[in-house]
Parts: structure tokens; C-alpha cells; sequence
């Protein structure tokens, strides 16, 4: 990656944490729903680049993540962004096996794999807790998917996924 990409990059990360930092939440079921655009930032990088890319970012963005929101919990973001990065480049690499259905329901699997196990550490484990965290899991992954769909259709011109 020559300089220039990396400083556009940079750039486009220091909005994607400014932007995010002033999404309003929406309550769902008692609980916070916000659009995920670390996840919609890693998926992007994830799919044009390597797998080693997006899990080495995808790790930087986790912790940067723990340590704005949560420090009480250090690593659990760091854990679920390089897991997610992990399993979002690896799609690079059926790329020509795959078609796009197959790529989009891969990539929102890893959504809900995503949202799944942040959702389990952060809500009780309860009968009552698991039923809202399917709920808000859905939620929040078809909420990233529908972002992502618009991102890929009017930006890239359905050539990211």
C-alpha cells in the first residue's frame, strides 16, 4: 500500500471514529441500537484487502473501542473486531467461487457471529435477556447490512461484495 492510500485511509478512520462518536442511539426493547460504522469501516477493508489487514485493524479499532467506552472490560472489542476481521477476510478468498448472494449472506453471518458474542457479554444470561439479545442481534446486523448494501450499490458500484 503505497502513502497516499494509507493517508486516505487514516483520514477515512479519523471520520468513521468522529462519526460514530456522534450517532444518536435508537431504543429497541429497552435497549441501545446504534449503526456499527467500525464494523462497516472493517468489513470495507476486509473485502478489498487481506485477511492480515483486516485483523490487524480490526484489533486496533477493538481497543481503541475498550478504551473510549468501556475499560472495565479491555480486549473484549479488540477480541470481537480481529475475530470479525479474521472471518470477514477470509471471504477474499472464495471470491471467484462464490456469487454475490452467497458473499452477502457470508458477510452477514459474520455479522451475527459479530453481534452474538457481543450481546452475550453484555447482557445477563438469562431466559428474558437471550430472547432480547436474538432480537437486538438481528436488529443490529440488518441494520449493517442494509448500510453496507448502500455503501456497495452507490459507492463502490457493486463491486466491493
Amino acid at each position: 500500500m503505497n502513502i497516499k492510500k494509507i493517508l486516505f485511509f487514516s483520514l477515512v478512520f479519523i471520520a468513521v471514529v468522529i462519526i460514530q462518536a456522534l450517532l444518536p442511539n435508537i431504543i429497541v426493547v429497552h435497549h441501545p441500537v446504534k449503526l456499527d460504522l467500525f464494523l462497516l469501516y472493517l468489513t470495507v477493508i476486509a473485502l478489498m484487502y487481506n485477511q492480515l489487514s483486516a485483523i490487524l485493524i480490526g484489533f486496533f479499532m477493538g481497543l481503541i473501542q475498550d478504551i473510549s467506552t468501556q475499560s472495565y472490560m479491555l480486549g473484549a472489542f479488540a477480541f470481537m473486531k480481529s475475530l470479525t476481521g479474521y472471518l470477514l477476510g477470509g471471504i477474499n478468498n472464495f471470491k471467484q467461487i462464490w456469487n454475490r448472494k452467497i458473499r452477502y449472506l457470508f458477510v452477514f453471518g459474520c455479522y451475527i457471529i459479530h453481534f452474538t458474542v457481543y450481546h452475550y457479554i453484555y447482557l445477563t444470561r438469562n431466559q428474558e435477556s437471550m430472547i432480547i439479545g436474538i432480537k437486538l442481534v438481528l436488529i443490529h446486523s440488518l441494520i449493517n447490512m442494509l448500510v453496507l448494501w448502500f455503501i456497495d450499490k452507490f459507492i463502490y458500484q457493486s463491486k466491493l461484495v
